[in-house]
């Protein structure tokens, strides 16, 4: 039998910074991390994405419409922050922007989906 080997991704080379929320945003660098990307998320420590508070929850005992247990996962969640590293930075204070600036200096990418004159 032949032996296959594997494909580099055809985006293993580039490094995204996602600031992203809601729905456009997160499933764009989903996919960009699904080619092999490797997509940082930057998330606010005050919540994380909101997107980990969508019902349903997946954990012990199942998927429920109610969080039962604190290790309970959105199936959101589990969906759109699959092959994302995961960082938190409130980006309100000076040091955590000094943070960004060097993860986005190093990136090829950033991606962001704020409010035109808002930022989070």
């Amino acid at each position: 039998m032949d032996k296959v080997e594997p494909r580099e991704s055809p985006l293993s080379d580039l490094t995204v910074l996602d600031l992203t929320v809601a729905l456009a945003g997160p499933v764009a660098t989903l996919l960009l991390g699904g080619l092999g990307a490797r997509v940082i998320k930057i998330e606010n420590p005050s919540g994380g994405d909101p997107s980990r508070e969508n019902a349903p929850y997946f954990g012990l005992g199942g998927v429920k419409l109610a969080r039962e247990r604190d290790d309970d996962i959105s199936v959101t969640a589990f969906n759109r922050l699959r092959n994302k590293l995961g960082v938190t930075l409130n980006l309100k204070h000076p040091r955590a922007r000094d943070v960004f600036a060097d993860l986005a200096r190093k990136a090829d990418l950033v991606v962001e989906n704020f409010t035109p004159g808002h930022s989070r």
